[in-house]
């Protein structure tokens, strides 16, 4: 499924970062989601979303009013890969 977040995030929600994800890449993970995005539904695992936006990819789950930001990667400009980490 490709949508947007207001699709499966609920309102009000909190967003708790997971392994070493910093300050700085929870609020790009705010402002992506109150912005341009897709969301892309990871097709093995139940609430957990792909989200893309021009600048930034994240891997998320979502659970009751709750978004665990996984994993943040910047999108590497000089091609269509990604750059490691961020």
């Amino acid at each position: 499924m490709i949508g947007t977040a207001e699709s499966v995030i609920p309102s009000g929600y909190d967003i708790t970062p997971m392994n070493g994800i910093t300050d700085v890449q929870t609020k790009q993970l705010k402002r992506t989601l109150d912005g341009d995005h897709s969301l892309v539904t990871d097709p093995k695992r139940a609430k957990f979303y792909e989200v893309r936006s021009p600048d930034d990819w994240f891997y998320i789950h979502v659970r009751e009013s709750k978004v665990y930001l996984v994993w943040h990667a910047q999108r590497n400009r000089s091609n269509t890969g990604m750059a490691a980490g961020a």
